[in-house]
């Protein structure tokens, strides 16, 4: 019986696929007005938005720090994301692109210029004040979910249980 539970917790933890939070990280992003951003945003598990931090400084436009009580537009498997603010006094947004889907970012990615990477001082940006990026990268670390350090536990304690109760040879000496 002892057998068929270690082969079945081995059969269990071999199928499980590992999930994981991702946090990006903004890495020498600048502006065309000479000014700079900086902060991370994260996504969970499963690819939604899940917090950010962000802080642009003020050149162009006034600076601003978007956190977590901002609209986020961003979905699995896209290569960018916008962050809205509804604050009256201040209607601007950022909005920043990488040429592949975030979610295959293994390595500093850098982020695409030209108009693509920008922020912007109101909700029409095109007759707003836009100032575009013209260098920067995101990078990332990946988080195991709770649920993978668990299975990781169970794994260690199925092995610690399997030699524990490992059967005894004894030896006699004649």
């Amino acid at each position: 019986m002892l057998r068929f539970g270690m082969i079945a917790a081995c059969a269990i933890a071999l199928s499980a696929t590992a999930a994981n939070a991702t946090t990006y990280y903004l890495q020498n992003v600048k502006f065309a007005d000479g000014t700079s951003a900086t902060g991370s945003f994260s996504t969970n598990v499963s690819g939604y938005p899940d917090g950010h931090s962000i802080t642009t400084l003020t050149g162009t436009l006034t600076g601003y720090h978007y956190t977590n009580d901002i609209n986020v537009s961003y979905n699995p498997g896209v290569s960018g994301f916008t962050v809205y603010h509804n604050d009256p006094s201040y209607k601007g947004f950022l909005t920043l692109t990488v040429g592949q889907s975030l979610d295959s970012i293994t390595t500093p990615t850098v982020l695409l210029t030209g108009g693509t990477s920008y922020e912007c001082s109101d909700y029409s940006c095109p007759n707003g004040i836009a100032r575009n990026v013209v260098s920067g990268f995101l990078s990332t670390t990946q988080v195991p979910e709770p649920a993978s350090w668990a299975l990781m536990l169970l794994g260690f304690g199925a092995l610690g249980t399997g030699l524990r109760h490992r059967r005894r040879v004894s030896v006699a000496f004649s």
